[in-house]
């Protein structure tokens, strides 16, 4: 009797430490994919295509609003293809920061007005 459970405890242990062992591999690997994808992909805030919304027509059928770049695109996702149905322009927040920011032209003459007069000033 004592040694079938000496048996049973030690077929245990061994396939629990099996599960470990895959697990560990398994958890490794899913790491360095996720590590690898992030490099080769842009993820995040980095990324500059963006997904807008989406919206389901069917089982197999989607519109589908990217932004890239700050313009904004309709796309019309089907089982067989993807084709752009329409270009939306340029995003309101990117207009109203092309509008805020001056040209650099602008500032690099009011640089020169300034330094040229401040040193004239100087002299006299």
């Amino acid at each position: 009797m004592d040694s079938g459970s000496v048996n049973l405890y030690a077929e245990l242990f061994k396939t629990l430490g099996m599960l470990a062992i895959v697990l560990g591999i398994l958890g490794t690997c899913l790491y360095l994919v996720k590590k690898f994808m992030a490099k080769n992909f842009s993820i995040g805030e980095k990324s500059k295509i963006r997904l807008v919304s989406s919206f389901y027509l069917g089982s197999r059928e989607k519109l589908v609003m990217v932004d890239v770049e700050g313009e904004k695109l309709l796309i019309g996702v089907t089982r067989e293809n993807i084709s752009l149905i329409s270009k939306l322009g340029k995003t309101e927040e990117n207009l109203q920061q092309e509008e805020t920011q001056p040209e650099f032209s602008k500032i690099f003459k009011e640089n020169l007005k300034t330094r040229f007069l401040s040193k004239k000033g100087k002299k006299d």
